[in-house]
């Protein structure tokens, strides 16, 4: 997956010494979300991966559609009936 850091692309090569903390994703259709670990190279990204924090399934799951939110703990996906 190649992925465009768009306009402000440059500001996350600013703040990678400040960004040194836990990021996580909450997801739709997870309990606990994921893990998010960003390498950066020179000016850009060079890859992103993912871990699921609890032991849930992420086979099923489209992640091109699924819909999520960084957060700033594990956790379940806030919809308006929550």
């Amino acid at each position: 997956m190649e992925i465009d850091p768009g306009l402000g692309g440059t500001d996350i090569v600013r703040k990678r010494q400040a960004s040194q903390k836990d990021v996580w994703l909450s997801v739709e259709r997870l309990d606990y979300g994921l893990g998010i670990i960003l390498h950066l190279e020179g000016d850009g990204i060079a890859v992103l991966e993912g871990y699921a924090v609890g032991l849930e399934d992420t086979s099923k799951i489209d992640f091109e559609r699924a819909r999520f939110a960084v957060t700033n703990e594990p956790g379940p996906l806030a919809t308006n009936d929550s």
